[in-house]
């Protein structure tokens, strides 16, 4: 009687094996079958046309690689963070809630990750920055760094904008004028160090907060104007700016308070909006206009045959946006996008995530893609250049200021507005450059 209740548990414990064995196909086919996602936390409210070349920039490149990153479908996550620091920490929130988000892509704004980059490091949020240029966001003071730029990087602004305004354009009293958040005081860091280093002293300092009127802006000119200064050097978003430059050339036009125009210098985050719809070309020229931008611009480049390949699949998905590049709004943000997207793909192949079975573990996926960012083994092919090991590990900060910075000095061009508002970049010489 008792071999039959054998048999009976054999052919149990068999069944048993069988379904644990179907379920754990079953597992896997539906881990297969989720995508990895890529959130993107981008200020589509205030600023949409930054927010727009972005996300633009990050499909182009994913569908060059058919939409895939290791092994696995990618799919774009849009999220809105409408320009608010409390927005942008639900973004940080929903990566870490889900099992399939492999990055964050951050916007124009670096009061996000300023604020959040303790928590960011903390918890293992792998962001990728293609816009955001406050200095501190890619040095944290711990040894964990999961925060990853291609974009202006404000510790070399100050010298290129200050190389460019004093020792090229003969700026001999400039004046800083930056917005009030983390990214101005940042830049007053940087440029106040590009400015000592030429033995300048400290120049006046004049704040606003971003939506500035036109009364306030009338203001805020004739004080810059009464401390005698021949320059300033801008910090602002596209319709603070655009307010501040026309308050500028109605102090030295109608009222005669300056010999001449004060010229403006900017930092590249005008461009990340309108600017040229409410600052025309006679404007732009009377005020000697000149903007920080990547030297890589669409407008004018020499082109290599890679940029024709990845013009031609971003005017496949965005025929109309495309049928002329040159005038793409905030087209930095769609260089730096693909470009960055383009280094992770490139990590992600050489990590083989999603290629060796059900990613139970998350966190040691996004570990693994996060050593091989800073690992390139081949060179990838970008829109600025070819990349060769753009980023490598940090060490904490007594190591590699630079280690998790895709772009250096040299990538960091000065630019002027054609009558069509345009940009050109306007090629680098040994007078831009006095330190570093």
């Amino acid at each position: 009687m008792r071999a039959p209740v054998r048999t009976t548990q054999r052919r149990s414990a068999q069944t048993s094996l069988c379904l644990a064995a179907l379920l754990s196909v079953l597992a896997f086919a539906q881990a297969a079958a989720e995508p990895w996602r890529l959130l993107l936390d981008l200020d589509r409210t205030r600023n949409p046309a930054s927010a727009h070349a972005i996300e633009m920039g990050v499909r182009t490149a994913l569908a060059a690689a058919g939409n895939r990153l290791g092994g696995r479908a990618v799919e774009v996550v849009p999220l809105d963070n409408r320009g608010n620091v409390k927005r942008a920490l639900l973004s940080l929130r929903a990566y870490l809630d889900d099992p399939n988000a492999l990055a964050v892509v951050g916007g124009i704004h670096s009061p996000p990750y300023l604020r959040y980059r303790e928590m960011i490091n903390r918890e293992g949020v792998l962001t990728l920055l293609p816009w955001s240029s406050a200095a501190p966001i890619t040095r944290p003071e711990g040894p964990d760094n999961w925060i990853f730029r291609l974009s202006v990087d404000d510790d070399k602004m100050g010298e290129r904008i200050v190389g460019h305004a004093v020792e090229r354009s003969g700026c001999q009293q400039p004046a800083l004028l930056l917005l009030k958040t983390g990214w101005g005081r940042s830049a007053e860091d940087n440029m106040g160090r590009a400015l000592a280093a030429r033995g300048l002293g400290a120049a006046p300092v004049f704040w606003f907060d971003d939506g500035i009127g036109a009364v306030a802006a009338r203001l805020l000119a004739r004080d810059i104007a009464s401390a005698g200064a021949d320059c300033v050097l801008l910090a602002a978003s596209p319709l603070t700016g655009a307010a501040l430059a026309k308050a500028l050339d109605a102090t030295a036009t109608n009222e005669g308070q300056t010999a001449s125009p004060i010229r403006i210098f900017a930092h590249w985050g005008i461009i990340a909006g309108p600017f040229t719809d409410h600052v025309g070309h006679g404007l732009r020229q009377r005020l000697g206009l000149r903007v920080l931008q990547t030297c890589a611009l669409l407008t004018g480049a020499r082109r290599r045959a890679a940029v024709f390949e990845v013009l031609a699949h971003a005017k496949r998905l965005y025929p109309d946006t495309f049928a002329e590049p040159e005038s793409l709004p905030a087209q930095a943000g769609f260089i730096h996008a693909h470009d960055l997207t383009r280094l992770l793909i490139a990590a992600a192949e050489q990590s083989a995530i999603g290629q060796d079975g059900p990613a139970s573990d998350i966190h040691d996926t996004r570990r693994r893609l996060r050593a091989a960012l800073q690992s390139l083994e081949r060179p990838v092919e970008g829109l600025i250049r070819q990349y060769s090991q753009p980023f490598a590990p940090w060490q904490g900060p007594g190591g590699d200021r630079d280690a998790h910075e895709a772009l250096g000095l040299a990538d960091l061009c000065m630019a002027r507005f054609d009558a069509r508002g345009r940009l050109h970049a306007i090629p680098n010489t040994a007078l831009d450059v006095r330190v570093r």
